[in-house]
């Protein structure tokens, strides 16, 4: 269909090496919610210290995490290691993500139900979704959807996660993007698809050289149904 969006992959895979250290990156935040000291995630990947910046700069430019103006590392895809409006609940654990696709594909990521907690970015209604891995299980208000920015080349982080929001419904959702170019409203299912598609697979064997990307049509598709600090690469 025409409405669907497409999944950019790379069949390539980022070396072994690599790969621990954003197993290890991922497992800590979800386990505690925070990013590991650099001395104490160098010593979980069995790397040297002096070679962290390095690693973790290669992961940077696959985009698969990104560093604020400070050199700290605060994304950490699906997941923000500082504060976002979105909030997923793993088994009584909140942890933040990025934007609301991200948070939409941490179940299938992990295989287990999470819950989301947001809020309408045009009112500030909150905004509850309980997701199970393939379908989107419930959602309050009924007739959310979602905002989705169209991808670029440029780190997610930067061009697209402050545009993927909720809406409470079709009508502040039109207000969103007659304010952003290239976004487009989804309902909670496709969205869902989308997120899993680009997280499902994330903690498994191999770590494609670039993280996917998903391009939405660039027309408005309409409603459905209802830390310690680590050295700058």
């Amino acid at each position: 269909m025409d409405d669907q969006p497409t999944v950019l992959a790379n069949e390539a895979a980022l070396p072994p090496t690599e790969r621990r250290l954003h197993r290890a990156l991922l497992d800590a935040v979800i386990a505690k919610g925070v990013v590991p000291a650099a001395d104490a995630l160098a010593a979980a990947v069995a790397i040297d210290p002096d070679a962290l910046p390095e690693h973790l700069g290669a992961l940077a430019r696959a985009d698969y995490l990104a560093f604020d103006g400070a050199g700290r590392l605060t994304c950490l895809y699906p997941f923000s290691a500082v504060p976002t409006p979105h909030v997923v609940v793993i088994g009584g654990e909140r942890r933040f993500a990025m934007c609301s696709l991200d948070a939409l594909g941490v179940a299938a990521m992990l295989g287990r139900p999470i819950e989301i907690e947001s809020s309408c970015a045009a009112c500030g209604t909150p905004i509850g979704i309980a997701v199970q891995p393939g379908v989107v299980a419930s959602v309050h208000p009924v007739g959310t959807v979602v905002v989705v920015k169209r991808a670029s080349d440029a780190p997610a982080a930067d061009t697209c996660c402050a545009f993927t929001v909720f809406a409470c419904g079709p009508a502040h959702a039109s207000d969103l993007i007659a304010r952003t170019p290239e976004t487009s409203v989804v309902d909670p299912s496709m969205a869902l698809s989308a997120g899993e598609a680009l997280f499902g697979n994330l903690l498994g064997a191999v770590l494609p050289a670039t993280r996917s990307r998903v391009r939405w049509p660039s027309r408005e598709v309409g409603a459905g149904r209802p830390s310690g600090a680590l050295p700058p690469p």
